[in-house]
């Protein structure tokens, strides 16, 4: 009996081990199938050559501006299998820009025509590389002439003429006169002129100022710095303030986002003059459409984005999200705008803005 629970527990052990073994050998099997696959997967993935992407971006710009054809352009930036084209070209300009390539540049300005066209521009770039004709300020004509003031009212006294004495003729006539010398001149009559003001007939009316060409305009826009947004994990928001022409809170004012993804929102909302929108990895272009019940005109904000590739480098660099170019591109996938990598602090970017009326 005792040996033959002894050759029990013996065939027990050898079962459980040759179990273990058996599953450990199956799950290795199973983990180099998976991780062979996917790293496979992943050599075999194109890769995107940066340098050859924007050649072939600055030949399509200026195909487009000469041949003004935006659907060829359209096609042959779908060809480049780059995700958002438009945001891409943006990039591209504001890099030439900081390259220092100014207006005059003739690829700048070709990427700016295209973006333009696809309508991937911002204010800054407007700011930079527009060229916006003046116009010309009416000016007023006076309605008469104001009468000269008269050089004097009265009439000179005439100066006194000495008669000559009849000379006998007997008398002999003397070959030559002395003249005295003296050193005072004969007296005039000095006449006082009193000058008579004339005033003009018609005074010109004050001309009133010119009305502004928006009756909202945007004042600031900050982005915020990562310590101001709570580091990577913090805010997504963008925070209005709506004030008056002499900077204080407005209540009542309504903004929409120009895609109306969203419901609009009423200044007052989050405090006085105080409204927010929240991002979810989005951004939204904001105006003013109406003051209490009045419709408005406004200016339109730039995409105020939690996505980095659409906020740009230097201004990822000025909050402090990156020390440099190099290292931006380096946290980015592959140096193209790493869209759905997470790169940064992707999702988690935060906006200021402030609409002011302007009256």
């Amino acid at each position: 009996m005792e040996n033959s629970n002894k050759y029990l527990i013996l065939a027990v052990t050898i079962i459980f081990f040759g179990f273990c073994v058996v599953s450990t050998f199956g799950l290795g099997l199973l983990g180099f199938l998976y991780f062979g696959s996917s790293a496979s997967a992943n050599l075999s993935a194109p890769k995107v050559n940066q340098v050859e992407v924007e050649t072939k971006i600055v030949s399509i710009a200026t195909h487009y501006a000469n041949s003004n054809d935006l659907e060829a352009a359209r096609a042959d930036l779908k060809t480049l299998n780059i995700p958002n084209a438009e945001q891409y070209i943006a990039f591209m300009i504001d890099l030439f820009i900081q390259e220092n390539r100014g207006p005059g540049d003739v690829e700048l300005q070709n990427l700016f025509t295209l973006a333009q066209a696809l309508g991937a521009t911002t204010p800054s770039m407007v700011a930079i590389l527009a060229s916006p004709t003046p116009t010309s300020l009416p000016t007023s004509t006076p309605t008469s002439t104001p009468t000269l003031l008269p050089t004097s009212t009265s009439t000179p006294t005439a100066l006194p003429t000495d008669t000559p004495t009849p000379v006998p003729s007997n008398t002999p006539l003397p070959t030559e006169t002395a003249i005295p010398a003296t050193d005072t001149a004969t007296d005039i009559p000095i006449v006082k002129v009193t000058p008579v003001p004339v005033q003009p007939t018609n005074t010109p009316e004050p001309t009133a100022p010119p009305k502004p060409a928006f009756d909202f305009v945007i004042s600031r826009v900050h982005f915020q710095t990562m310590p101001e947004n709570g580091g990577c994990r913090g805010a997504h928001n963008i925070f209005v303030t709506v004030v008056d022409a002499a900077g204080n809170p407005l209540n009542g004012v309504t903004l929409e986002d120009t895609d109306h993804a969203v419901p609009p929102h009423v200044s007052g909302e989050k405090g006085p003059g105080k409204l927010e929108y929240d991002l979810y990895k989005n951004g939204y272009s904001l105006l003013v459409i109406k003051d209490g019940g009045n419709p408005v005109t406004s200016q339109i904000s730039e995409k105020l984005s939690s996505n980095d590739w659409e906020i740009g480098i230097p201004r990822l660099i000025e909050g402090g999200y990156c020390p440099d170019e190099g290292t931006c591109r380096e946290k980015w996938n592959s140096g193209v705008f790493g869209q759905g990598s997470n790169s940064l602090c992707w999702g988690h970017y935060s906006w200021e803005i402030t609409f002011q009326r302007s009256q």
